[in-house]
């Protein structure tokens, strides 16, 4: 049976700027357009735990197939130059030195470089999906301008203590980017979450008209139906 993603979004509160910009980043700065109304950040994470998505991702950038960056948040300053770095480099940031220090039998310290560890699919599945909701012409649309994966961390005893993001790619900086061959588009899974835009979340509002939140900016085309 497939799987498909479906977006459940539900809205409340009001951002009581007329209009108002938050800090701007080259993927939103498609939000100044006249006919945007209404945008604001909605990330979420995906947890695809039977599909191998960062498997596959990761695959292709070994293979050179696509390019990735070191992990960046949706507002931080990283965003305005996208850096392409070599999966080396990734895992030189993600691991650190990376090295045993040992003795020889002389007694003389030397290093000795650990392997990076093997990712499968029981430890590598969670996916930070960047996301901004955007109103435009009187409906509501999504744009996805890149994904982050996410790695397991443990301590040098086994012990979990979270996660943390791995490399970011995907890049797509057209926000109104469709795809080529609806055919090749592959089915990942379905989440469902209630994200809140409340006045007290400056950092996820991007743009609103006239003092409208969300839901006043699309009363007008509900209304019609």
């Amino acid at each position: 049976m497939p799987k498909y993603i479906v977006l459940v979004f539900m809205f409340a509160g009001q951002m009581a700027f007329v209009p108002s910009y938050g800090q701007s980043t080259r993927f939103d700065k498609f939000i100044k357009k006249g006919s945007i109304e209404w945008a604001a950040y909605a990330s979420d994470t995906f947890n695809f735990s039977h599909t191998g998505l960062n498997l596959n991702l990761l695959n292709r950038l070994n293979n050179k197939e696509i390019k990735a960056s070191l992990p960046i948040e949706s507002r931080e300053s990283a965003a305005a130059s996208i850096t392409y770095v070599s999966l080396e480099s990734i895992d030189e940031n993600f691991y650190g030195d990376n090295v045993d220090y040992v003795m020889d039998a002389a007694g003389n310290e030397i290093t000795r470089k650990k392997p990076i560890p093997v990712k499968d699919s029981s430890n590598f599945n969670i996916t930070e999906v960047t996301q901004i909701l955007y109103v435009e012409k009187g409906k509501l649309r999504s744009y996805i301008p890149y994904v982050t994966t996410a790695l397991p961390v443990y301590t040098s005893s086994g012990t979990y203590i979270g996660q943390r993001f791995y490399f970011s790619t995907g890049y797509n900086f057209k926000y109104q980017c469709k795809a080529r061959n609806i055919k090749k588009l592959r089915l990942l899974g379905q989440t469902k979450k209630i994200i809140q835009l409340e006045p007290e979340q400056p950092d996820n509002k991007l743009k609103e008209m006239y003092g409208h939140g969300l839901l006043e900016t699309l009363w007008p085309q509900l209304m019609k139906k």
